[in-house]
């Protein structure tokens, strides 16, 4: 899967001084009792693979992150369907949200489950694996930590795998092709509707060794 042509360049430093955000409330009166461990996905959609995840690890807290009102909206509806203390739903961008309100919270997951390719090469730097951002939340995930990245789009999947093992310094623990044929228990809706389209899809889970 990996594309030996392509080349890895410098992921510019993040500076959290330059954000003002203030601690949302709400999140730290939930961590008051929800004393972990965490786990966070950013782009939860309408929360299909939060909520089924937060059900079958309930030892465990979710912090799920959606910044789309329309998707948020869905995902609360249907949070309200389910007792689910140790789940955290925030309508907020990650880069705004983030820095003011893990900065004591270390992280055993994180979940990238289709996230915007951002294919053109301008926005490149908006791509998970080349964002300043993703300095920070290394530094907050725990040694023995993951990464889990899934996407339909090839070249995402080989550029990241690029820059996760050799910028990042992470090891992959799984490498997968899933296809309809292979796959049959969909986490989000994006990977229904991929693998009812005949796409693969591309799993990956990497650990944080050093």
């Amino acid at each position: 899967m990996l594309n030996e042509k392509a080349q890895i360049q410098a992921v510019r430093p993040f500076d959290a001084k330059t954000l003002a955000k203030q601690p949302d409330l709400e999140f730290t009166t939930w961590l008051r009792t929800s004393p972990g461990p965490y786990s966070l996905e950013i782009g939860a959609g309408v929360g299909w693979h939060s909520i089924q995840w937060a059900q079958s690890h309930p030892q465990e807290n979710l912090i799920s992150l959606e910044r789309t009102k329309t998707k948020f909206a869905k995902f609360k509806q249907r949070q309200s369907r389910h007792n689910l203390n140790n789940l955290f739903l925030s309508n907020n961008d990650a880069l705004d949200w983030l820095p003011a309100n893990l900065t004591t919270i270390t992280l055993r997951r994180v979940f990238f489950l289709y996230p915007n390719p951002y294919p053109k090469e301008r926005q490149a730097n908006k791509r998970w694996h080349r964002s300043s951002l993703f300095h920070f939340i290394l530094d907050r995930l725990s040694l023995g930590g993951t990464i889990h990245l899934a996407t339909n789009e090839e070249f995402y999947a080989s550029e990241a795998q690029l820059y996760f093992t050799q910028f990042w310094n992470l090891d992959i623990e799984r490498q997968e092709v899933l296809t309809q044929a292979t796959f049959s228990e969909p986490r989000t809706h994006f990977e229904k509707k991929y693998l009812n389209r005949g796409h693969n899809l591309y799993d990956f889970v990497f650990r944080k060794v050093k």
